[in-house]
């Protein structure tokens, strides 16, 4: 037997590939056409039905108003009162010639139902219309849209308008009556006929055909008895808008519908199937046609090009595939299911996962800004393009974080596809970008050294001071009083300068809270002042008391640098340091102007100096990193790359204008956020709080302890005080529920109060415990969650201090009755 040639098997094998797909696209796209004109059929028919439900409400409510006005008009209310209603037939005569001609009766009906005067058809007189329904409504007081029914006068189907006539006391006198002819609904029909088959329809709210190109089945047809129509009349009873396949009469038909809403009556449009689907029809001729050539040319190009066609796209795709297998950048393919269905190594290496256990997952949208995936999502499937920060642990609890991008894929139809996100490991840049923060910081702390020392002394110069003072008249009380207050005030003081450098200096940002950026100003400005010259004079105009969310070490940051920056530009010939805190709502123009910022309500702070100003040629390089004009030594170039940086994080805007020989301007704007402010110390009860009870007192320090006790004692307590948290521990246990608290410093030899905490809650779980320290931070607060410490507080301790937070802490736990 002969064998095939190559060339041969090449052909067959060819139409065997080719025809099969062509099959199958063939049938799919044959369902999917069929498919589409449904569809577009149902939002068609549904479309016009809305359309034709909007006209016909339109009417009414143009009838119903015509109506009123007759109702309320002052002739016609003085004549029905006074039974003259002949004086009317000339009105209503005028006003239908004026309206039209689809009326059969423009009518007034005295009270117990009878047309007394009518304008369209003198016939109509002496009518009674007590039982209808629109009459029953007017006798109540309202307007109303009757029931369509047949005419006692012309048996036609009509609709009955009606509206109250109330005598000048607001006695119900009679009846303003438009009687509408169904046929100009029925026309209106008529005039949207869809296709050969289709013609729209109504229903009223009992299911009735009450308008119908047949007139034959006007008011004479009951959906309910008709087979095949009880799903689509459900619906339209329902005041439903949509659209429902059925059955009428042995034709499947397709029908769009929707509500007239102030009747209760349903619009439909209908048409037969068979008639929506002859283009499908005609399509898989089509498609069997442009299959049959497509299979044609298939062949001779499989026959002629198999081998020049192959080659140079294998080449193609094996150089793309290797490009995306080696590529630094971490490349994701999402499905419109939100499900991955392809990732490149470097994603798997970033999120230290397998690629297989990625396949298949919901992609990672933790990010920085918070954003919620339901809203990143939604910005994509709308076709833009999502920017981010993602973050999250890999399974050994590192942190990791990648600048991502993810566009939406659009295919050949324009529709989107998939998404397609590329992203960039920053790790390791923004463990570098926060170390440089923090040594910007130091810098700034280094810089306001001398202040620092200069008000430390000046705080101890006030404490010694007023102590020799206070010593020195023991015997007069009021003047040792007034000396041991200030002694306080600067205790305070002292406490305060403390907190301010702790804050700057911290090494971990915070989480972002709202948070008052005047009172952080006038913090920095206080601390900043014993640092600059005497030739350099401060101006504050702080105006703005509105919030915003940040974290307060940033701001203080923005703060600081900025200020220092001043007071070097003004070093030598000294000047004017003017820092505006206000308020201002930004419109779409301005924010056009300064990308970045968008339109609200924002704070506007505003640092400038008097100072040497800025070379022109080097205004666009001041926020980068590591750059300065200053001296080798004297600055690191980080300042202003620092606050761009942490003005960006808070969705803020940062601008500089400068002159040389005149000064600078930094503006900054962020936005604000509208929250309830918290208590403030000013707003705290006064009268401090005494109690009972006795207190366990642990610190290293023996001095603490003694003040400790007599603080105790002063405000009622009693007090058991060690200086050994060992010591305190044994007698605990021995009698743990003699104790109604504990107060424990944090930082002690043998022990801290951490571990002290933990083993007074094996021995007593429902201690309260309070927790002291000259220092804390979140490494702490996270501790202190664990061993169930109460509450926390900063040292140094004060009297109000300890006596509202003993208060507090005892009267959870019902140990004050």
């Amino acid at each position: 037997m002969k064998s095939i040639s190559l060339r041969s098997k090449m052909v067959i094998g060819g139409i065997s590939m080719v025809l099969v797909p062509l099959v199958i696209v063939g049938a799919v796209t044959f369902i999917k056409s069929s498919q589409t004109l449904e569809e577009i059929s149902k939002a068609r028919s549904a479309q016009i039905a809305q359309g034709l439900a909007g006209m016909i409400q339109i009417n009414l409510s143009r009838e119903l108003k015509i109506v009123s006005a007759l109702a309320e008009d002052r002739q016609i209310v003085e004549s029905v009162s006074r039974g003259k209603y002949s004086l009317i037939d000339r009105k209503l005569r005028d006003l239908f010639l004026k309206i039209g001609t689809e009326y059969e009766g423009l009518a007034v009906l005295d009270k117990d139902g009878n047309v007394r005067s009518e304008g369209v058809d003198k016939k109509r007189i002496g009518i009674n219309l007590i039982e209808r329904d629109y009459f029953q409504a007017a006798k109540k007081g309202k307007t109303y849209i009757g029931t369509p029914v047949f005419s006692k006068a012309s048996g036609q189907p009509i609709i009955g308008v009606c509206a109250p006539v109330r005598s000048n006391n607001g006695k119900f006198i009679g009846a303003a009556l438009a009687v509408v002819k169904i046929d100009f609904l029925i026309n209106q029909m008529t005039y949207n006929k869809v296709g050969k088959t289709g013609y729209p329809f109504m229903i009223d709210a009992r299911g009735i055909v009450i308008a119908h190109p047949d007139k034959e089945y006007v008011l004479k047809i009951d959906m309910h008895d008709e087979e095949g129509l009880e799903a689509i009349t459900k619906k339209m009873l329902r005041q439903e808008t949509g659209s429902e396949e059925y059955i009428f009469r042995g034709k499947k038909k397709l029908a769009g519908f929707a509500p007239v809403e102030m009747t209760g009556w349903s619009v439909g449009v209908t048409q037969d199937m068979d008639e929506i689907m002859t283009l499908a029809y005609v399509n898989l001729n089509f498609i069997f046609i442009i299959s049959c050539t497509f299979l044609g040319i298939t062949i001779l190009a499989v026959f002629f090009f198999s081998r020049t066609i192959s080659s140079p796209i294998q080449k193609t795709l094996t150089t793309l595939n290797q490009a995306i297998e080696q590529a630094m950048e971490a490349i994701v393919i999402i499905g419109l299911d939100h499900k991955v269905q392809f990732v490149n190594p470097a994603m798997a290496t970033i999120v230290g996962q397998s690629i297989p256990a990625l396949i298949g997952s919901e992609p990672l949208l933790n990010n920085t800004k918070q954003v919620e995936a339901e809203e990143i999502w939604k910005t994509l499937e709308q076709g833009k393009i999502w920017t981010g920060c993602l973050t999250d642990n890999k399974q050994d609890g590192v942190s990791f974080f990648m600048d991502v991008n993810i566009t939406p894929v659009r295919g050949e139809t324009g529709k989107i596809s998939c998404f397609l996100a590329i992203g960039r490991d920053i790790t390791r840049e923004l463990k570098m970008e926060t170390q440089m923060r923090q040594g910007q910081k130091l810098e700034s702390i280094g810089t306001l050294a001398g202040g620092i020392a200069h008000d430390f002394n000046n705080i101890l110069s006030a404490v010694f001071g007023y102590t020799e003072l206070a010593i020195s008249s023991l015997g007069d009380r009021a003047k040792s009083l007034h000396y041991l207050k200030e002694i306080i005030t600067a205790a305070e003081r002292a406490r305060d300068l403390v907190s301010q450098i702790m804050t700057f200096s911290r090494q971990k940002d915070q989480e972002k809270q709202p948070l008052m950026p005047q009172i952080i100003i006038k913090e920095v400005l206080k601390l900043i002042r014993a640092s600059l010259p005497a030739t350099i004079e401060i101006q504050q105009t702080i105006v703005s008391d509105e919030l915003v969310l940040g974290d307060p070490t940033q701001i203080h940051q923005v703060i600081m640098n900025l200020c220092t920056n001043a007071g070097y530009a003004m070093r030598d010939n000294g000047g004017v340091l003017n820092v505006r805190l206000d308020d201002i709502d930004i419109d779409d123009d301005f924010a056009v102007l300064h990308p970045g910022i968008k339109p609200g309500r924002h704070i506007r702070l505003t640092v400038s100096d008097s100072g040497c100003g800025i070379p022109p040629e080097v205004m666009d390089r001041i926020f980068d990193p590591f750059f300065t004009s200053k001296p080798p030594g004297e600055g690191t170039g980080l300042g202003l790359s620092v606050v761009h940086g942490i003005v960006k994080s808070l969705d803020g805007s940062i601008s500089v204008y400068s002159e040389e020989g005149k000064g600078t301007t930094f503006t900054i704007f962020i936005p604000v956020i509208r929250i309830k402010t918290p208590l403030t110390t000013e707003q705290m009860p006064k009268d401090i709080p005494v109690g009972k009870g006795m207190i366990l007192l642990v610190d290293d320090e023996e001095v603490i302890v003694d003040v400790g006790k007599a603080l105790l004692d002063n405000l009622g307590y009693k007090v058991q005080g060690f200086t050994q948290p060992l010591l305190a521990l044994n007698a605990f246990r021995q009698v743990p529920n003699d104790f109604d608290a504990v107060i424990t410093d944090y930082t002690m030899p043998q022990m801290t109060g951490y571990e002290l905490a933990k083993k007074l809650r094996e021995i007593r779980s429902d201690i309260p415990i309070i927790l002291c320290s000259g220092y804390i931070d979140q490494a702490m607060e996270e501790k202190a969650q664990e061993a169930n410490v109460n509450e926390f507080i900063r040292k140094p301790i004060t009297r109000q201090d300890i006596a509202f937070t003993l208060r507090r802490i005892l009267a959870k736990s019902n140990a004050i009755q």
